[in-house]
């Protein structure tokens, strides 16, 4: 049987991809820093990072209660 790796590392993984893309693009855009405080950029950048996670878990939300509705009509 082959083994699969949990789909909640999925939104893990989205994370930190988004977070390390945050934190690489903010220095090579001094321009941004002009109009907007560093504070505010990375804050709007960890709202954008967190949305993977969100979404892992609303399709893990889904994956449970389809589970639970299949294994309802299955005992009847």
């Amino acid at each position: 049987m082959e083994r699969r790796p949990p789909a909640r590392y999925a939104g893990a993984t989205g994370f930190a991809t988004d977070l390390m893309v945050v934190c690489t693009q903010v220095p090579n855009h001094p321009e941004w820093l002009e109009s907007t405080p560093l504070g505010m950029i990375v804050l709007r950048g960890l709202g954008e990072a967190l949305s993977p996670m969100v979404f892992a878990g609303g399709f893990l939300l889904a994956q449970g209660l389809l589970v639970a509705l299949g294994l309802k009509r299955l005992a009847g």
